[in-house]
């Protein structure tokens, strides 16, 4: 019997490195090195979520993003993008979405914000995501979204297979 608890634990351990819960592709594929928290940590990632990354620092940056701006991440699936920018939360890093009450939930945390955090936060939206915050939550806090806003990018997510929009504030 130790021999067969040994052999099943040892399939499991192939299995959960080759698929990975929450990664698109094997351990063995987390090979391009990313820096975080200004860059004081590394962590690894595959290819296509090294691409989502350069390019959202790349387009925050260019557009003005500093480290410590916030960031409102109504995807409702992007934990890492409030850590790769190394934002100042609003409320809190990230709003889980795909949940009923998910919409309600991100409203209750951002009412307690003040309208001025709020219209100056950067928002980032996946329009189309299937886990997405709505955006009304913005008319019900009676921040202008998007007329107050500039779009800086969009961003292919392919773990979500997702395009997001990066937003800005236009008084920013």
């Amino acid at each position: 019997i130790s021999l067969i608890m040994l052999i099943i634990i040892f399939k499991y351990c192939i299995y959960s490195y080759s698929h990975p819960y929450r990664l698109s592709t094997s351990l063995g594929n987390q090979k391009c090195k990313v820096s975080i928290y200004n860059d004081k940590s590394i962590v690894k990632v595959n290819s296509e979520a090294n691409k989502w990354i350069d390019d959202l620092k790349y387009y925050s940056q260019k557009h003005g993003w500093n480290s410590g701006n916030s960031l409102i991440d109504v995807t409702g699936a992007t934990p890492g993008a409030s850590v790769i920018l190394n934002s100042k939360p609003v409320g809190q890093p990230w709003l889980p979405g795909g949940y009923p009450g998910s919409d309600e939930y991100a409203y209750n945390v951002l009412k307690k914000i003040s309208i001025k955090v709020l219209e100056e936060s950067w928002i980032l939206t996946a329009p189309n995501g299937k886990r997405k915050i709505s955006e009304t939550i913005f008319k019900r806090l009676n921040v202008n979204f998007p007329d107050n806003y500039e779009k800086v990018c969009e961003l292919k997510n392919s773990y979500r297979d997702e395009m997001q929009i990066l937003w800005k504030p236009k008084s920013f």
